[in-house]
């Protein structure tokens, strides 16, 4: 294809350039006939808006159901053809016939509106412009609204001003054609060069729009017209490249967003001004901003801990990456935090990036584990230490004498007895928290009355040494889903240790009775009572409220604990009531649970 300059294409139509007093003279009289229509169309809008006018006057109460006004509206826009809006002194749009006024903003910044803002009764306001709402060009005209004592409002009335333009067209097409008839050969190839360039150039920017928001595919025609030809190449070349470029950042953006959501350690992105750049989700769960859109807000603002604040500066004045332990006081969470600075293409900082783990469970692992190596060595260290101690005073030459050999020999089997009885229950204990991790333990329907009944049994003998009575209540028909042998054990416990720490000649209670949604199982002692301080933590293993007292009975400080965890096993929990001098309840509540 032969490609030639636009000058060429250019050069003709310069030499008809007398033709344009032709056209000037026309559009003279364009311009007259144009006006004419305009005017004619806004008094026709002017007398329909002092109709609605009327016709709202007429209404008793007219604001009382907006409603009706919306209605009046759309039947008078339906009626008519036109578009009637009622807008209140305020500015709110109470009625309009082709759009939900609830929808619609403040009309009280409308040209037209503003024009009559002040004015008297009988003022007009009118403007043209192309409609939003429609995507036409339009004329509005706006009346008051007077009231019995004041002004209501506006009415305002508009038309789409395409009949009247195109009125004003057929005029144009009459004016032209006197003037085609002067210069007939002149405007057809003034018309045609015309096309020839318009065309391509129209075309060209219909595509380079719907790039510009966001179609991709841009891909320009070609042209006859050399200039045009290779601006063309040279965008459809531009277009390949942005959309390349485009799409990789799209990908890492979300391959970043991907990888940020999955991860459990909390990120925060901060620049060097301190504005959060982002925060990915385990961050907002840890801090709980109080808006979900955080980016561009200050650090300080959306995190309110000073030593994430801290931890922002080191990183950027520090050349390594920086990693500190510190608290949420709010939560008491721990957390491991890590620094590292943030740079551009340049290798310049530009921020930090800040990820925090959450230790808290871990910390707490090691103290409880901590705790539980030190009490067990202390329970332990008690037995151990009195059976060498015993038996080297009997290898020292105490074995001799008859007398002392039997009393270290009984000292030696009691302690032998009390160490049998840790082992056993941290190994009960340790059984009963992996059997309950695993599910493996089994469950079924069981009569209550019967179990309680072994309970007493079992413990009749070590109330009847104190002279304590063991006073049962339970429905004979109670049933529940438990697993017995755990739970006739975790109620043992609870009444053994009534009768050990329990007054002489008084009575221990034990009940169970069906609330809502639960059984609860009771056992009630008239003992010395726990202090308060105690309540909270005695069902921690190997606390003791009073152990040098507890430990000459025999306790392991395991009995507790054990009962915990069966009702924990249960789906339940274990509490306890207590005042010092008036005895202790303790309430095992264990939730329905399926067969």
């Amino acid at each position: 294809m032969k490609r030639h300059k636009l000058f060429i294409h250019i050069y003709i139509p310069h030499m008809i350039v007398l033709l344009l007093t032709l056209f000037a003279a026309g559009s003279w009289a364009l311009r007259g006939a144009r006006q004419e229509h305009y005017t004619q169309t806004r008094h026709s809008l002017r007398a329909t808006a002092h109709m609605l006018t009327e016709t709202l006057a007429r209404l008793p109460d007219p604001l009382a159901d907006p409603h009706t006004l919306d209605a009046l509206c759309k039947a008078k826009g339906k009626a008519t053809g036109y578009r009637f809006t009622v807008v209140l002194n305020s500015g709110r749009v109470v009625g309009d016939s082709h759009e939900d006024p609830r929808t619609m903003d403040d009309h009280s910044g409308r040209p037209e509106i503003r024009l009559l803002i002040g004015e008297p009764a009988d003022a007009v306001g009118w403007s043209e412009r192309r409609s939003d709402t429609v995507r036409m060009n339009m004329m509005y005209v706006a009346v008051p609204w007077q009231g019995e004592t004041e002004r209501m409002g506006f009415v305002r009335a508009a038309r789409a001003m395409g009949d009247v333009d195109l009125a004003v067209a057929r005029q144009r097409v009459r004016i032209v054609g006197v003037g085609l008839w002067l210069a007939a050969l002149g405007a057809l190839v003034s018309a045609l060069i015309a096309g020839r360039l318009s065309e391509p150039l129209d075309r060209m920017r219909q595509q380079v729009q719907a790039y510009a928001v966001g179609r991709s595919g841009l891909h320009l025609p070609s042209s006859p017209i050399l200039e045009i030809h290779t601006l063309t190449e040279a965008m459809n070349s531009m277009a390949g490249h942005l959309n390349e470029r485009i799409q990789t950042i799209v990908r890492q953006r979300d391959e970043q967003n991907a990888l940020f959501s999955c991860m459990t350690e909390a990120v925060i992105a901060v620049d060097d001004q301190g504005l959060i750049l982002s925060m990915n989700p385990a961050a907002m769960h840890l801090f709980r901003p109080d808006h979900d859109a955080v980016a561009g807000r200050p650090l300080q603002e959306v995190v309110r801990n000073a030593d994430v604040q801290r931890l922002w500066r080191k990183t950027l004045d520090s050349p390594d990456p920086v990693e500190e332990d510190f608290v949420i006081p709010d939560s008491d969470r721990f957390l491991q935090a890590h620094g590292t600075a943030l740079t551009d293409g340049h290798g310049h900082r530009i921020g930090a990036v800040l990820v925090m783990n959450d230790i808290t469970r871990m910390r707490r692992l090691e103290t409880m584990r901590r705790d539980f190596v030190a009490n067990v060595s202390h329970e332990l260290k008690t037995p151990v230490t009195s059976i060498k101690g015993f038996a080297e005073t009997l290898l020292d030459g105490a074995a001799e004498q008859p007398e002392e050999r039997l009393r270290f020999l009984k000292i030696i089997d009691k302690q032998a007895d009390r160490l049998k009885a840790i082992l056993e229950d941290l190994l009960a204990l340790s059984s009963l928290e992996h059997d309950a991790e695993n599910g493996s333990l089994p469950f079924q329907k069981t009569r209550l009355a019967p179990l309680l009944e072994q309970v007493a049994k079992a413990c009749q003998e070590a109330a009847a040494k104190k002279d304590m009575t063991i006073a049962l209540s339970c429905h004979a028909d109670l049933k529940a889903v438990v697993n017995a042998p755990l739970l006739e054990q975790a109620v043992v416990n609870l009444v053994g240790n009534a009768i050990k720490y329990g007054l002489e000649r008084t009575e221990i209670s034990v009940s169970a009775e069906r609330t809502d949604a639960a059984t609860v199982i009771r056992v009630a002692d008239q003992g010395p009572g726990i202090a308060r301080q105690h309540l909270s933590r005695i069902f921690e293993r190997f606390y003791r409220v009073d152990k040098g007292r507890s430990r000459s009975m025999g306790g392991t400080g395991l009995g507790l604990a054990i009962v915990k965890r069966v009702a924990i096993a249960h789906g339940g929990r274990v509490d306890v009531e207590s005042q010092v001098g008036q005895g202790s309840v303790f309430t095992i509540a264990m939730p329905d649970r399926p067969a």
